[in-house]
C-alpha cells in the first residue's frame, strides 16, 4: 500500500463533512466505498476479513457495510453512527496500514 493513499484517504475521513453529510451513514460509506475504488492497490483490502475476526457478533457472507451495521448498537443514529463507523475504520488502517 502506498502511503500517500492512506494519508490521503486519513484527511479526507477527517474532513469528511466536506464531501458528504456527515451525519449521514450512508454517504460515508459511499464515500469510503468511492475512494477504495480509486486507489491501486485497494485501501480496504483485508477489511471484510479484519471486522469477522475483530468483531464476534457480525457473520454472514456479507460485504464490509453490512457488517459494520451488524457491529454497532442500534440505537446509534446520525453523527454518532458515523463517528463510530470512522473509529472502527481507523482500528483497521492502524491496525493493517502502520
Amino acid at each position: 500500500m502506498k502511503k500517500n493513499n492512506i494519508e490521503n484517504f486519513r484527511r479526507v475521513l477527517s474532513r469528511r463533512g466536506m464531501y458528504v453529510a456527515d451525519d449521514n451513514l450512508d454517504q460515508v460509506f459511499g464515500l469510503v466505498g468511492g475512494f477504495d475504488a480509486a486507489s491501486d492497490p485497494s485501501i480496504l483490502d483485508g477489511f471484510r476479513e479484519w471486522l469477522l475476526e475483530e468483531y464476534p457478533q457480525c457473520d454472514g457472507p456479507f460485504g464490509w457495510t453490512t457488517l459494520v451495521i451488524q457491529i454497532l448498537p442500534i440505537e446509534l443514529k446520525g453523527q454518532d453512527a458515523v463517528d463510530a463507523f470512522v473509529d472502527i475504520l481507523t482500528q483497521f488502517l492502524d491496525t493493517r496500514h502502520n
